[in-house]
């Protein structure tokens, strides 16, 4: 268990932390960099649901209930993700109606780059809820493969962090408070992890569904991230970007899990 704290603290914290850091070295950060690397940590987290997620969710749904059926595993292990991806757009969709309506209780100075930061901000620490659950059931099924994943979701995490940062930075926050608040959105992945992990011990039909559920996740969270990283002009770089972050990902998967 101790590992697996580990494990969530470096990579939700860690990498927030970090993250949030790079916009406060510079005076100036363009968008267009931002983006690049939006679709940087989309392309991480497509090789993880791809290559990593969906093939295990597959195995151990087939393996716990014994599926004769390639259609009826597809249906179970996708009708999972489906799910997940509809109660994140819900969920993600809520949180920015609700910020809008409380906009009046934020600063009147820089208001628009505030409203943007929580926004982020509490998108993302709704999005590391299910990335801490795919590192606590990887790890309750392996332990190499909690390290892949936190790995991953480590790297992930800084532009998130980078993300998160800027708009505050804009805005004109301390640079302590900035680094503190994603430190704390970064908990959340922590959180995850270690319920992840638990439910996962529970029982091995929880286990298979906990791993479909997360892969539909990460799948909003790619095309979410995609559809804000490639509204740039400079396609081809951010096609190319994506591509080599997909290629990291493979690697990393394939080299901590021995393959």
């Amino acid at each position: 268990m101790i590992e697996l704290i580990i494990f969530g603290l470096l990579s939700g914290v860690g990498g927030m932390v970090l993250g949030a850091i790079i916009p406060l070295l510079f005076k100036n950060v363009s968008d267009e960099f931002n983006r690049l690397l939006t679709v940087f940590a989309a392309g991480i987290m497509l090789a993880v649901t791809i290559f990593d997620l969906f093939p295990e969710a597959f195995i151990v749904v087939r393996e716990v209930m014994e599926v004769k059926h390639d259609i009826h595993l597809v249906l179970y292990v996708f009708g999972f993700a489906l799910i997940s991806m509809i109660i994140l757009f819900g969920l993600t969709t809520l949180i920015k109606i609700m910020a809008k309506k409380r906009q009046n209780l934020l600063p009147q100075k820089n208001h628009k780059y505030y409203l943007t930061g929580i926004i982020l901000m509490l998108s993302i620490a709704l999005h590391d809820l299910p990335e801490g659950v795919a590192i606590g059931v990887s790890y309750s099924l392996q332990a190499s493969k909690g390290l892949s994943m936190a790995i991953l979701i480590g790297i992930h995490n800084i532009p998130e962090g980078f993300a998160s940062a800027l708009p505050f930075k804009r805005a004109g926050m301390k640079r302590h408070k900035i680094v503190l608040l994603c430190g704390l959105v970064g908990l959340v992945t922590l959180v995850g992890a270690i319920a992840g992990y638990y439910l996962g011990q529970i029982d091995p039909y929880v286990d298979s569904a906990l791993l479909a559920l997360t892969a539909g996740a990460m799948l909003y969270l790619v095309f979410d991230m995609f559809k804000d990283g490639f509204a740039g002009k400079r396609k081809s770089l951010l096609a190319f970007t994506t591509i080599m972050a997909i290629f990291l990902g493979i690697f990393i998967i394939s080299v901590v899990s021995g393959v």
